[in-house]
């Protein structure tokens, strides 16, 4: 969907020059072509990040389950909630990120401004539950 957009963008450019010289026609569309793909680049570089970031919690997740399992504690009912809601957000944050491959130009910026938002919150979250598990 995206790339159809850029697509769109560029046959549109294109007929806007169809009166012009060659050469004009030729370097406008070859802005149109970079400007498209410099986009494309840093969209699959911002979902790149993303899935790196989540990855990293997933990790985590993996290991603070591993240590629960061989240790003793006995976690209470609420904390094994805020744990499952926990890996619900991620979830979730996952879903943000397919998303991503179908976001159109015009709520690209939308979509990533509401991915940063959720992973901040998540972030947050999770370490305060880090931290507090380890007090308690």
């Amino acid at each position: 969907m995206f790339k159809n957009g850029i697509i769109l963008v560029l046959t549109a450019t294109v007929l806007m020059f169809t009166g012009c010289s060659e050469g004009t026609k030729q370097k406008a569309t070859s802005t149109v072509e970079s400007a498209a793909n410099n986009i494309e680049q840093t969209r699959q570089e911002f979902i790149a990040n993303a899935q790196d970031q989540l990855n990293e919690v997933e990790d985590e997740i993996n290991d603070i389950e591993a240590n629960l399992k061989d240790s003793s504690t006995d976690l209470k009912e609420e904390t094994k909630e805020k744990w499952e809601d926990l890996k619900g957000e991620r979830s979730e944050l996952e879903k943000q990120i397919d998303k991503f491959e179908n976001s159109t130009e015009e709520n690209w910026e939308q979509t990533k401004e509401s991915f940063s938002e959720s992973m901040e919150s998540f972030k947050e979250d999770f370490n305060n539950f880090v931290d507090n598990l380890k007090v308690g």
